[in-house]
């Protein structure tokens, strides 16, 4: 079963995803459940100009598709659908989240900074990783949402070689993917050139060593320079570690546009996402771009068929 939650109700998500499940046949819609408030769905189906909808218990009906549905009302409405989904998730069923703000995700008086921020804090666990994918290509994040004066004085050895450690792991039991290689990114400008650009590598370095005995038959290289890092892809079994969000993501994006996924790996379950955020200017046109959708959707059919 793929579970799908709404996220922010002036956003794109439900938009693409919508339009996105009518390209699929009924026995491949059959395996969907989304959460969602009536109300946003509505609102979808009346800028989109669909009429002749029906809103049943637990289904939508819609231009002869059918949709499992659990409708939920109370506000933030990206958080309560996530809630939802959590209380019956299990281990052989997928996440979507579709993209929300972070005013959306409140949890015991703070205001977490994202989706997989809020799992981390859900779930208790602070080496949940962020990963992304996109057509054989794979990047893990050392630090994701945080201030970039934070940067330094959170990546220390334990993280490096807890982290990945996690991501290798859930790689390969979740996903059948085996790396050879592992190449990491450093943190300051040339890897810090020696020592004079900083001497924080050193704690990629440590961590590099651990990891060099947990898994002796890979192949771990850097820190490297975090500019030049993507040249250094020759094969579908290599995993690139990036110290910083834009360091890793800014070459990613460009390179790969609309086709790439958002990966959270430590969860007892697989957590997708499309690779972009809510396009608050483009709600109500009805003209999203469907290609990372489509992707998405693809790929996490293709994990629940193996």
């Amino acid at each position: 079963m793929i579970y799908i939650t709404q996220g922010h109700e002036k956003g794109i998500g439900l938009e693409i995803f919508l339009r996105s499940f009518q390209c699929l046949n009924p026995m491949v819609q059959a395996q969907f459940k989304l959460f969602v408030s009536k109300a946003t769905l509505i609102d979808h189906f009346n800028f989109l100009n669909i009429k002749n909808y029906k809103l049943e218990d637990s289904q939508a009906s819609f231009l002869g598709n059918k949709l499992h549905c659990q409708y939920v009302e109370e506000a933030p409405l990206s958080k309560t659908a996530l809630d939802k989904a959590l209380e019956t998730i299990k281990e052989h069923y997928i996440l979507i989240t579709l993209p929300t703000s972070k005013d959306q995700l409140p949890l015991n008086e703070m205001t977490c900074k994202g989706y997989t921020e809020y799992l981390r804090h859900k779930f208790n666990d602070s080496n949940l990783s962020m990963n992304f994918i996109a057509d054989n290509e794979y990047l893990t994040l050392l630090t994701d949402h945080i201030p970039v004066k934070n940067i330094t004085s959170s990546i220390t050895s334990d993280l490096v070689e807890q982290k990945i450690a996690r991501s290798l792991t859930h790689f390969r039991s979740k996903l059948g993917i085996q790396f050879n290689e592992v190449i990491f990114a450093g943190i300051n400008p040339h890897a810090g050139e020696g020592g004079l650009l900083g001497t924080e590598e050193e704690y990629i370095r440590k961590g590099i060593a651990r990891l060099k005995f947990q898994f002796p038959d890979i192949k771990f290289l850097g820190p490297m320079p975090g500019d030049t890092l993507h040249h250094h892809k020759n094969s579908s079994t290599q995993l690139f570690v990036y110290a910083h969000h834009d360091q890793g993501l800014a070459p990613f994006k460009q390179k790969n546009n609309f086709i790439g996924i958002n990966l959270t790996l430590g969860l007892p379950f697989l957590r997708f996402s499309v690779d972009h955020g809510t396009a608050f200017s483009l709600f109500g046109e009805g003209n999203g771009n469907l290609t990372g959708m489509q992707y998405l959707l693809s790929f996490c059919l293709k994990q629940l068929a193996e």
